[in-house]
């Protein structure tokens, strides 16, 4: 019986969250002619999301050994 990891799920929808708003505001800074900063966004939104996103595959795994373990 293996129990569910909500930790590692919340942070794995943030992090999808984090992709979301950095390509939004990257399409936002197009319009209003300012590429700079909507690149800018762009690229933290996806530094920030794989972060995220690599922290909640730690958490799985983690979980996942705990698991095999007791």
């Amino acid at each position: 019986m293996e129990a569910k990891n909500t930790v590692g799920t919340l942070i794995k929808v943030l992090a999808i969250i984090t992709y979301c708003c950095g390509a939004f505001l990257f399409f936002v800074g197009a319009y209003n002619d300012a590429i700079g900063d909507g690149v800018i966004a762009l690229i933290a939104g996806f530094l920030s999301g794989t972060m995220l996103l690599g922290f909640s595959e730690i958490i799985r795994l983690l979980h996942g050994i705990k698991q095999k373990i007791h």
